[in-house]
């Protein structure tokens, strides 16, 4: 690993603050862990509100639940005849706490989504984010093919809708509605290694971009069911004490410039190195990096 000669004259050492200021827990990623952990009967008609065509499956279970109601059918039998699904599903809320209606969403809710032939699209970030557990204040790394843009508009191309975070390459969003105060994804630094690398005959060393920002952030460190790994979901707006480390094509290596001269501070090869240097000395570097 190098690092500049004048650099070495130029810092002096910090001493560690110990009264490091207790980041409270945003309400955004609480709300985001209730969503996550809804029961079965609420997953359904969340499911339902993003795919409502799903319930084609399930006419026959209808059509019990309306012999059920007795008198009170008349208004579930209208949707036999011209209604639409969208107008049958705020009838299924209406009568949530019947016992037919009750279990019938519990069994759409607790269903595996591509059984139903839901288009990847309509399946809530509930199906794909599990095990959720809120980290507080806590160093992650983030990938992406430019640190630059980053350093230029912060954390902004991010997905605002809960639902949606499963599989954020179907809510890309244009340059004019990009939003900073959305949810965006990154690892612990004690995951990155483990789940951010390549496999297989990747040319790339790492799965989600060759240059990475490390940050603080409080956020929610969920396992993902069909990435097969462990991700921290942030609120961009959040993040604070941002590092860029960006990528040289020629020389392959990583680098770190200073903030103040724009001139390298420190460069390897191995990012892992560079991730482990900035942790070690970041109270000594962190009015250049």
């Amino acid at each position: 690993m190098k690092l500049l000669t004048p650099y070495k004259k130029q810092f002096f050492p910090i001493k560690e603050n110990k009264n490091i200021l207790k980041e409270f827990i945003v309400n955004d990623i609480s709300q985001l862990k209730k969503y996550l952990e809804m029961s079965d009967e609420d997953n359904g008609i969340d499911l339902l509100n993003h795919a409502p065509y799903i319930l084609d499956t399930y006419v026959d279970n209808i059509k019990d639940i309306i012999d059920s109601f007795g008198d009170d059918s008349n208004e579930l039998n209208d949707f036999l005849d011209d209604m639409e699904w969208t107008d049958v599903i705020p009838i299924l809320k209406k009568y949530r706490n019947n016992s037919e209606v009750k279990n019938l969403l519990k069994k759409i809710g607790g269903a595996n989504p591509f059984i139903l032939d839901i288009e990847p699209k309509d399946i809530p970030s509930w199906y794909f984010l599990i095990r959720a557990s809120i980290v507080k204040n806590q160093w992650l790394i983030h990938f992406t093919d430019s640190a630059t843009l980053i350093e230029k508009r912060g954390f902004d191309n991010l997905v605002s809708d809960l639902s949606r975070l499963g599989l954020t390459r179907y809510s890309q969003i244009d340059m004019s509605q990009r939003s900073k105060n959305g949810y965006g994804f990154s690892y612990l630094l004690s995951d990155y290694i483990k789940y951010g690398k390549s496999k297989g005959e990747s040319l790339e060393p790492w799965k989600y971009g060759k240059e990475a920002v490390i940050f603080r952030a409080s956020g929610l460190r969920c396992y993902h069911r069909t990435d097969e790994e462990y991700q921290v979901i942030f609120k961009g707006d959040t993040a604070k004490d941002l590092i860029l480390i960006r990528y040289d094509d020629k020389t392959k290596q990583y680098f770190i410039k200073s903030k103040k001269t724009n001139e390298i501070i420190i460069k390897n090869a191995s990012l892992e190195k560079l991730v482990d240097w900035i942790i070690k000395n970041y109270d000594q570097y962190r009015g250049h990096i």
